[in-house]
């Protein structure tokens, strides 16, 4: 399919344009239920494949090894910066540099002998000068150098963690609280990735995973798109095939982990001579080394490499939906009113349209229906893509756009839970194992659908209207008539299955009955002890210790009785046992970052 590259306006003498802000690439997958989230989030961050994972139940922020590492050199830098400050001082204190660092000062000492011995034969009258410039510059070039590497340090380290938090930290104001009393998913920020194209220029594409306790993922790619679109920009952007890119940069460990799934030998990557930025290693991708590049192809290169960690592959096809968030119109147009005079023209790239078309007025209607009730924005649905519109707006907002891009995201992951049902049981083959794990699905999997979890004033329209235009409502229904009919099944499975440990507890308790009656018992004692001398003397000796036959008699039909009850619990009860799994995942600083968002009343 090819995009639209013209669109023929037919209700204006000039074609749409508008500011761009950024686009939202929403894709999901499935790896299939009793996915270990935990494991999987330690994983991506012991091998370096993202920055920071987050519970949505904690405010804990976890980082990878690296970013370990950025703390430790940050803990470093402000360490010899306090040195330098005492050590450049006019008296400085030989306890408090031995403190901060000891071998700096043996290193300092010989780089001091060095500066004198080099001006020891001059004998310029300017010397005095040169060295008082020279101890100037000793003084002054280390300690800027100290504090800049300080500084960069604590950029970085600051940066990732709130990049890290913000998208969680909306989630968490986002959704209703009873939705956290268990950890429905971690969010692991993963490495970002550098690129260019025509559209953009040079641009970084920030990447955030969603790993689902259902075994439902939601890969989110999202990059800024800060320049003026027009309609056929705008097509390009609705659809991440066809946004073709010069240049795209992935981090060694993602590549690793792509290669090793593709069954691929990873020493080849070892070697290579790579970019090294951000205590990574980076692989650049060109078209005319790699065949064509686009959205499309960066998230089948993450995608791969996260099944190779999860070690087991997508269950179904994986799907995109894209939201695009666009501000003041550039064409003319004044605010909203944009919107009436090219509604022919939205109403096309809504539908991603291949052609030129004429629309009915109630589809046009339809596609462009708001379902934001804010003043000035709009937030258009169809079944695969999203518009939000901020008509007085032109810069990015990445808070503001979360507050669309969240609800939309539960509508997909309700969508993918009930695709996932409705594959799961659609099986032919019906065995008691699988029956009731199905019946374990429909329970786990249907928690989430219509529930009322989101907060916010328009997140039920969105999640409604996402749902609606990609038929979930039919598929619902689809499935609680599969439950009807897989109810009947399990009753009778069931069923059949207490008749047959009924039967068995019979059988056990009459086997019981014969063997060990009372009377029996003192006969077989009586025919035990003319066996043979040592029977005799094995039964003699119990007597002895039971202080007489009949209290050996009733002994043994005791033990008999509570062996028999035990039997019986057992049978009864069906067991259960369950892996025990950690919930560890990534690490912690030994001096953490608190991010909180900021209240809309509190003053900046």
């Amino acid at each position: 399919m090819k995009l639209l590259r013209r669109f023929s306006p037919s209700r204006s003498e000039h074609s749409v344009r508008v500011r761009g802000r950024a686009v939202y690439h929403s894709y999901s997958f499935d790896l299939g239920p009793g996915l270990d989230i935990f494991r999987v989030a330690h994983t991506l961050m012991v091998e370096d494949m993202g920055s920071v994972a987050t519970s949505p139940k904690s405010n804990e922020l976890r980082v990878s090894r690296s970013i370990v590492g950025i703390e430790t050199a940050l803990r470093e830098a402000e360490s010899m910066a306090k040195f330098m400050d005492e050590y450049y001082s006019d008296q400085p204190r030989l306890g408090v540099l031995f403190r901060q660092s000891p071998w700096l000062i043996i290193r300092f000492f010989f780089m001091y002998l060095a500066q004198v011995f080099s001006l020891a034969g001059t004998r310029s009258p300017s010397a005095e000068q040169v060295s008082k410039d020279n101890e100037s510059e000793l003084s002054d070039e280390p300690k800027r150098m100290v504090v800049e590497a300080r500084d960069g340090l604590q950029k970085a380290l600051v940066d990732f963690h709130v990049w890290g938090a913000i998208r969680t930290r909306t989630e968490q104001s986002q959704y209703s609280s009873r939705y956290f009393h268990t950890v429905p998913y971690l969010r692991v920020e993963l490495n970002r990735v550098p690129y260019s194209d025509g559209l953009v220029g040079d641009e970084v594409l920030d990447v955030s995973l969603m790993l689902h306790r259902s075994g439902i993922c939601i890969l989110t790619l999202s990059t800024a798109v800060y320049t003026e679109l027009d309609a056929k920009n705008i097509a390009n952007c609705m659809v991440s095939e066809y946004r073709k890119l010069d240049r795209a940069e992935i981090s060694e460990p993602i590549m690793r982990r792509f290669a090793s799934g593709n069954g691929r030998i990873t020493r080849a990557l070892k070697k290579a001579d790579l970019p090294t930025y951000e205590r990574l290693r980076w692989v650049v991708m060109r078209p005319e080394a790699d065949g064509p590049v686009s959205f499309d192809t960066v998230f089948e290169v993450y995608q791969t490499a996260i099944e190779s960690v999860a070690r087991r592959p997508s269950r179904s096809g994986w799907k995109s939906y894209t939201t695009l968030s666009i501000g003041a119109p550039t064409c003319g147009c004044h605010g909203s009113g944009a919107k009436d005079h090219h509604r022919s023209e939205f109403a096309q790239l809504m539908l991603r349209a291949t052609r030129p078309l004429t629309l009915k007025p109630e589809t046009e209607e339809d596609l462009l229906e708001n379902h934001l009730k804010i003043e000035d924005q709009e937030l258009w649905i169809s079944a695969g893509n999203a518009m939000a519109v901020s008509w007085e707006q032109d810069q990015p907002d990445l808070a503001d756009d979360l507050h669309h891009l969240i609800p939309i995201e539960s509508a997909i992951l309700q969508i993918r839970q009930l695709e996932q049902i409705d594959r799961i049981t659609s099986d032919a083959v019906v065995r008691d194992k699988r029956l009731f794990g199905v019946q374990h699905l429909f329970a786990v999997g249907l928690q989430e659908y219509k529930r009322n979890l989101l907060q916010g004033p328009d997140a039920e329209n969105v999640v409604e209207a996402v749902l609606n235009k990609n038929s979930a409502p039919d598929l619902y229904d689809r499935l609680m008539d599969r439950v009807k009919v897989l109810e009947s099944i399990v009753a009778t499975r069931y069923s059949r299955m207490v008749a047959r440990r009924s039967i068995a507890i019979s059988a056990s308790g009459f086997i019981v009955v014969l063997l060990f009656l009372l009377p029996r018992i003192s006969e077989t004692i009586t025919e035990l002890e003319g066996q043979n001398q040592r029977s005799r003397n094995l039964i003699q000796a119990a007597d002895t210790l039971l202080n007489g036959r009949g209290n050996l008699v009733l002994a043994v039909y005791v033990s008999a009785i509570v062996v028999a009850a035990l039997v019986l619990v057992w049978m009864s009860i069906r067991k259960r046992i369950k892996p025990v799994r950690s919930r560890r995942f990534g690490f912690r600083l030994k001096q953490p970052i608190e991010v909180a968002l900021k209240q809309p009343d509190e003053s900046p």
